[in-house]
């Protein structure tokens, strides 16, 4: 049976339509990204319906970290400043594995709340990033390469590990155009970088490569 046209009054363009397309031809993934365009548009409350939605089928702990996100944003909370429960329930998340692992990591590490294997020096700050041992360890293939927060409303970092038998990262972040804005090469196999220029509101992506060969990619929003 052929598809139903998507009837939309407006542009063929923008967030808005992107939810309509994800919510009449649902994918793997619409969910997820359904609620973070709705954070792109700062519509909390249809961020809230989609978390709250998907909380009680989806039990993954990507769904449980963007709950603890948005809580605080509905609240005008600190990012970086974690109460003792969210930050044991953040840690218990990063020490496990799959969806979620990564970005409840990077809200440990930029909020400087656990122990670190090693410190990341971020450019033009006056502080570093840690990562914990055991999310790296436990990192899983979709989670090569993920972005904290997203949507990001200022400070943006990207963390990444290499499979077994690579050891040169490189990570670079792209435009909506296509262009590449930034790039960073390290020899360590997993990190956190923060990215150092400042961003305009709008689409990215970002890109983690070894020796030429791509590894992951994650697209991210930027708002102001």
């Amino acid at each position: 049976m052929p598809l139903e046209p998507l009837v939309m009054i407006g542009p063929k363009t923008g967030k808005a339509y992107t939810i309509a397309l994800h919510q009449q031809y649902p994918v793997e993934g619409s969910a997820e990204q359904i609620m973070l365009l709705h954070l792109a548009n700062n519509d909390l409350a249809s961020a809230r319906a989609c978390v709250n939605a998907a909380l009680p089928v989806d039990h993954t702990a990507w769904w449980e970290v963007q709950d603890h996100y948005l809580y605080q944003l509905e609240n005008g909370l600190d990012m970086e400043a974690l109460d003792p429960g969210l930050e044991a329930q953040l840690s218990a998340i990063a020490t496990g594995s799959g969806p979620g692992t990564s970005a409840a990591n990077a809200w440990l590490a930029a909020a400087n709340g656990i122990q670190p294997e090693a410190n990341v020096e971020l450019p033009n700050m006056n502080r570093s990033l840690q990562l914990l041992p055991q999310a790296v360890a436990q990192m899983t293939e979709p989670e090569y390469l993920e972005v904290f927060p997203n949507p990001s409303q200022g400070e943006t970092y990207l963390t990444y590990t290499l499979p077994e038998g690579m050891d040169v990262a490189e990570v670079e972040v792209f435009d909506a155009t296509g262009r590449m804005i930034w790039q960073q090469v390290t020899g360590q196999i997993s990190g956190i970088v923060g990215i150092p220029i400042a961003l305009r509101a709008g689409l990215y992506q970002g890109v983690l490569r070894s020796n030429g060969s791509l590894v992951g990619s994650t697209k991210f929003t930027v708002v102001h």
